[in-house]
């Protein structure tokens, strides 16, 4: 899980890894910052073996009220391990990286 954030410019990106031999799912889910599921706010990608993706929220979460947003961005494998990283970034003013924490299922 990260912290995820969008507004004006500024927005929160993810880019995940399969670290696996095998082609794999991972469920994507955005909560607000009460930890309730944003309507929208759920989506998988599948990723080749090896493979990768990256995307900002509002890319990710095409129906989600993401405009004026502040919450979390949940990622999780449906088998084996993937690695994550999550960045905010806002053209010509501001770039940082995010922490991502483990959860236990």
């Amino acid at each position: 899980m990260a912290p995820a954030r969008r507004n004006g410019g500024l927005s929160t990106g993810i880019a995940v890894r399969n670290t696996e031999l095998a082609e794999q799912t991972v469920d994507l889910t955005l909560k607000d910052e009460s930890g309730k599921e944003v309507a929208g706010g759920t989506a998988s990608r599948t990723i080749p073996a090896g493979g990768q993706f990256a995307a900002f929220i509002q890319e990710i979460f095409r129906d989600a009220a993401t405009t004026d947003f502040k919450g979390e961005i949940r990622i999780q494998a449906q088998a084996g391990l993937v690695a994550v990283v999550a960045l905010e970034l806002e053209p010509g003013r501001a770039f940082t990286t995010l922490p991502v924490s483990p959860i236990a299922n």
